[in-house]
């Protein structure tokens, strides 16, 4: 199987599993709330600071999607473990475990989200943002490992951790690239 044929695989194995585990109840309630929130931001805060709240409320939502899927309805594992060996899963790849490659960037891509949307709130532009990107990606995804850990949920690794910062990371530099040639454009 190809490399592009098992990140598809992989695609489809996390959107299925979003579809099919999470009940329908949780998307309905956080399309209201989206929904819901969004008119009354532009309402009382204007278009300007109800966009900014609109954008909060979608990088919540979408935290707690992730939380939904990699957490709180999936199933209960018996095997679970951990590995605290950064870049263990390098090291399989080269001896032949191609499908951790679609894992691990998957593992990023889940998480450019997070990145973009972090990048798009940060009010102040500061130098060091992009390492505040990469410690929340960081933190949300320690949290995650963690829960899945004790919860029974998940194989903690550091890997997934290092996979989804960089994801963040990648969300963060899209933005900022954006931004660079948008202003470009302008000028």
């Amino acid at each position: 199987m190809s490399l592009l044929s098992e990140m598809k695989e992989e695609f489809k194995s996390y959107a299925n599993s979003m579809i099919n585990d999470i009940p329908h109840d949780v998307y309905v309630v956080m399309l209201i709330i989206f929904s819901v929130g969004s008119v009354m931001a532009f309402v009382m805060k204007g278009p300007s600071k109800g966009l900014r709240w609109l954008l909060g409320t979608l990088l919540m939502e979408y935290t707690f999607l992730l939380f939904c899927s990699m957490v709180i309805y999936r199933k209960v594992n018996e095997n679970v473990g951990y590995d605290f060996h950064p870049f263990w899963s390098y090291k399989a790849i080269l001896e032949g475990r191609n499908e951790l490659i679609g894992e691990n960037i998957m593992n990023a891509v889940v998480f450019v989200p997070v990145g973009l949307l972090f990048a798009i709130l940060m009010s102040r532009k500061s130098q060091k943002d992009w390492l505040v990107a990469i410690m929340v990606g960081a933190g949300m995804s320690l949290t995650i490992e963690a829960l899945q850990f004790f919860l029974h949920r998940g194989f903690a690794e550091v890997d997934d951790v290092m996979h989804n910062a960089l994801g963040a990371l990648i969300g963060y530099i899209m933005y900022r690239m954006g931004y660079i040639l948008w202003l470009k454009k302008e000028f």
